[in-house]
């Protein structure tokens, strides 16, 4: 569940304040043989204020606290807060880019290191941009750069990700994202460190298929199809999830 209130202010000034809060449950959560990472709950609530600078160019300052619940993972439990920036720059009538910076700092309150508490500090630098003729184009690149006073626990990562959507008809829409996710841990990591199994939106690579159809005036089928593929955490092994849904999205 999510919910996002924003209110212009002047022509320049939008604030904004969001909430989300996202839940999972899993058969395996009260399994006597092993923990698992799979339940949980977590979430954050956000302030932010757009600034229009000029009719081309715009920025966002942003602020978010997070808070991460594993049912029976205590270790990785989480909370702390997101500081950033984003602008966005528009270079044609149908094209624009844009750049943010965000620093996140999480205290992980039943982690004890070496008689204090972890914390990591990860610092994200993205690149962004989208274009829209006749085929609708946005594309993401970032770095990441984690901080841990937990031995073996600091890494970089990259990320990328491009969205392609196309109108194939006058009520049908097709759309194909894809995401590619890597990270690499300092030389300490090995196989005595434990391994946080990353939850949906960490998830390493994904490629998704989705079509909409108008059925009515207000009303569309869309029908998705994923597929992912993550750690397992077992032996440094990987699983690979297929989900596919219907829904039904109105427009009031």
């Amino acid at each position: 569940m999510n919910l996002c209130f924003a209110h212009k202010i002047t022509e320049q000034l939008t604030p904004d304040i969001c909430g989300e809060i996202r839940s999972r449950t899993s058969t395996h959560s009260r399994s006597q043989i092993i923990s698992s990472e799979e339940s949980y709950m977590r979430g954050n609530i956000g302030l932010a204020l757009k600034a229009t600078i000029f009719s081309d160019i715009s920025s966002r300052m942003f602020f978010n606290y997070k808070a991460t619940n594993f049912e029976d993972f205590d270790p990785f439990d989480r909370g702390g807060y997101e500081l950033g920036c984003k602008t966005n720059i528009r270079l044609l009538p149908n094209a624009f880019i844009n750049f943010q910076y965000s620093r996140e700092k999480m205290n992980f309150n039943k982690w004890d290191t070496e008689g204090k508490l972890r914390d990591d500090v990860t610092d994200i630098i993205n690149l962004g941009g989208q274009f829209y003729k006749y085929l609708l184009i946005n594309f993401n690149a970032s770095y990441e750069n984690n901080n841990s006073n937990a031995t073996g626990y600091s890494y970089k990562g990259y990320m990328a990700s491009i969205l392609m959507a196309k109108a194939i008809s006058d009520k049908t829409t097709l759309e194909l994202y894809a995401l590619f996710r890597s990270r690499k841990h300092e030389s300490s990591f090995n196989e005595t460190n434990s391994i946080q199994i990353d939850i949906e939106d960490e998830e390493r690579n994904v490629f998704i298929t989705k079509i909409s159809r108008d059925i009515a005036k207000r009303v569309a089928l869309e029908i998705q199809y994923d597929l992912r593929r993550n750690r397992s955490g077992i032996e440094g092994g990987t699983y690979t999830k297929k989900v596919f849904s219907a829904s039904i999205l109105s427009d009031f």
